[in-house]
C-alpha cells in the first residue's frame, strides 16, 4: 500500500511448496464409537523427508489403554511413509477418547510429532445425541416458544436396571424436564432455554450434567452451545 494516487496498491502474489521433514499426514485419528468391552484399532501415517537419517526413537501415548507401534511395513498404497497402529484396549472408561500419540526422532529440527486420538467410549449407559446446539432470535421469541431439544438416555446393560438420580444444568440458562419412557432402561430429557439465557453475549458454551446410578457412569456430561441468529 502506499499513496501513489495512480497505483495505490500492488500485489504480490507468494507460492510456495512446504516440505515435510517429520510428520503425521493427519493431525487427528478420529475412532468413533466404541464399546468399552472390545479392542479397536486404526492406523495413522507419517511422512519422512530424509529416511536415511531419520530415526524413530520412541513412541508413547497419554493413555494406559491406547496403544501405539510402528508396523514394519506400511499398508498397501502408503509406500514410503511410517505406519502407526492404535489400539483401544477393552476397558477404557466411558465417554469421550481426547488422547494423544507422541512420536519421537533423532531429529533436532523436529524432535517429535503429536496425533491426537479421538472417538466415544460406549458404556452401559449411551446419552444421544452427546451434545445440543440452540439457534434463536430472542427477540422474536414468545415464552411459550423458546427453543427446546431432547436426548435419550439408554440403559444397554442385559444385566442391571438404571436411575436417573438428577440432571441438572450449572449455568442455569435450561429449563430441564426428565420423563420416565420405560423404567430402568430408558428416559427422555427436554431442554428448553430460559428466557434472557444469554443476556448480552452472542454465544455460550454449557453442559447438562446427568447423574446416575450406574458405578462406572456416575455422572455424564452432555455439552451444549448456544448461538443468537443475526
Amino acid at each position: 500500500m502506499s499513496n501513489d494516487p495512480v497505483s495505490p496498491k500492488n500485489v504480490l502474489v507468494v507460492t510456495a511448496f512446504i516440505q515435510v521433514e517429520f510428520d503425521f499426514t493427519s493431525g487427528s485419528l478420529n475412532f468413533g464409537r466404541v464399546s468399552k468391552d472390545d479392542t479397536a484399532t486404526k492406523s495413522a501415517f507419517i511422512e519422512i523427508l530424509d529416511p536415511d537419517r531419520t530415526e524413530i526413537t520412541d513412541i508413547t501415548t497419554s493413555s494406559p489403554y491406547i496403544e501405539a507401534k510402528r508396523m514394519k511395513k506400511p499398508s498397501a498404497g502408503h509406500e514410503g511413509q511410517v505406519e502407526i497402529r492404535v489400539t483401544i484396549s477393552p476397558g477404557a472408561p466411558p465417554g469421550r477418547i481426547n488422547e494423544t500419540v507422541t512420536v519421537r526422532s533423532n531429529l533436532t529440527s523436529k524432535p517429535e510429532t503429536k496425533l491426537r486420538v479421538a472417538g466415544m467410549v460406549m458404556g452401559d449407559v449411551e446419552v444421544t445425541p452427546d451434545a445440543l446446539s440452540f439457534l434463536y432470535d430472542e427477540s422474536k421469541v414468545a415464552e411459550d416458544q423458546l427453543p427446546s431439544r431432547k436426548l435419550q438416555i439408554i440403559n444397554r446393560s442385559t444385566g442391571a436396571t438404571l436411575k436417573v438420580l438428577e440432571v441438572r444444568d450449572p449455568q442455569d440458562r435450561l429449563e430441564l424436564k426428565l420423563e420416565t419412557i420405560e423404567d430402568g432402561q430408558r428416559y427422555e430429557l427436554t431442554a428448553t432455554l430460559k428466557k434472557g439465557a444469554l443476556g448480552a453475549q452472542d454465544a455460550a458454551p454449557g453442559s447438562i450434567l446427568i447423574t446416575t446410578d450406574n458405578p462406572e457412569q456416575k455422572q455424564i456430561t452432555v455439552g451444549y452451545r448456544l448461538t443468537k441468529r443475526k
